[in-house]
Formats: structure tokens, sequence, C-alpha cells
């Protein structure tokens, strides 16, 4: 089977069977080669439903989980997005299809090399890829539209919610193995978040997390 026709069939058969019918995000993942953002020795399951191994202990989530993850995001093409873990860049690469711009943080020199190599190859423009953690990197006062965390978290830390403006929307996997779920929150203002339960799943923790001591929600 060609890897074509393997990303059309991952759409057609992981993803829409999900309610995920948007048509912006159908073509953002048939114009994205999976393939090409995994180590070599997985490029043949690059299309299966399942995470897969990036090397320095990190995954890339399934495509189930990245699809809801977008449709319940609701993108339109203006937003200013926060990405935290790029891994290889294959979610920033489908991200920076969908929003205006992507800001993404990743802790692994590595990848980062990665990523921006896979990223450029696919003339994407619209994104950065900032090497450090989370709580070094995100200073000062710029707010992002929407934020998404591609790994778990045992609760929302503080400082990625602080970074969303009004109105924006934040998701996350929150919880212990085996009890997780998916939410999206909605800031309502300086104090006050809506959270909409999304999906139970169950991913690896977000690396760049491991010094963040203080949580809320």
């Amino acid at each position: 089977m060609s890897m074509q026709l393997a990303r059309y069939n991952m759409v057609d058969q992981q993803i829409k069977p999900l309610g995920v019918l948007d048509e912006r995000i159908l073509n953002a993942f048939l114009s994205c080669p999976r393939e090409q953002f995994v180590p070599a020795a997985y490029q043949n399951v690059a299309y299966a439903d399942t995470a897969l191994p990036l090397g320095n202990g990190r995954m890339l989530l399934a495509p189930n989980v990245i699809g809801r993850m977008l449709q319940a995001l609701a993108l339109n093409g203006s937003e200013d997005i926060l990405e935290i873990g790029a891994g290889t860049g294959y979610i920033t690469a489908l991200l920076a299809k969908l929003g205006r711009h992507v800001t993404s943080i990743e802790n692994s020199k590595p990848l980062v090399m990665q990523a921006n190599t896979k990223l450029a190859a696919l003339a994407l423009t619209n994104y950065e890829i900032i090497t450090g953690t989370a709580t070094k990197v995100l200073q000062g006062n710029k707010g992002f539209d929407v934020i998404v965390l591609t790994g778990s978290v045992p609760y929302l830390p503080k400082v990625f919610s602080s970074h969303a403006k009004r109105g924006g929307r934040l998701f996350a996997v929150l919880g212990h193995a085996p009890a997780m779920y998916a939410c999206i929150f909605t800031r309502i203002n300086e104090e006050e978040w809506s959270q909409v339960r999304l999906f139970e799943t169950v991913i690896p923790q977000l690396k760049e997390i491991a010094d963040v001591a203080t949580f809320e929600f």
C-alpha cells in the first residue's frame, strides 16, 4: 500500500468515523505526511491508529486523539497558537495549516532539530520552535488564542493557563493512567474558566512540566 493511500485510509476509516468532519482538518491530515515525522523503523505503521515512539522518551499521539483535539479546538485560521511539546513537529504542522501562527516549546534539542527540518520540507513558515521548558520560556504577558498540551498533566499548571487570552481555548489531557480524560478549557475572564470533558484516553506525561510544582483546576 502506498503512503498516500494509507494516509487517505487513516482519514476515511479512523478520523471521519469519530465525527471529525471539518474539511479544513481533513485536508490538513491529507496534506501532512505522517510517515516523515516518525523514525524509519516505524514508517510502515505511521498510519496505524496508535501512538508511535519518537525517541527521547517522546511519543507521537494516535491519529484519533489528534483528530478529536483539532475538531474540539474549532480553529478558523486566525489564531495564535501555543503548543507545549513539539516532538518531531507533526502536530505543529497540522496546527500551522489550521491557525495563523504556532509557537511551540520543546525541551529536547534533537527533536527541535528534527522538527525544524521536517517542517521546512513542507514549506511552512508560520511557526517557531523554542528549545526549553515552559517555566523558563513562558515569561512576559503575551497571550494566545489557543494552547495545546501534547502530553498529559495531573492537573492544569497555571504557567500554561495564564497565557491564554480571554475567550482563549486550552486543550489538555488530565489525570493519571489508567484514568485520563481530554478536556477543552475556555477562559471567561481573569479568574473564571469553563471546562468541557471530551473523551477518555491515556497518553504519556508532558516532559515540559518536570519542574512545575503548582497546579490549578
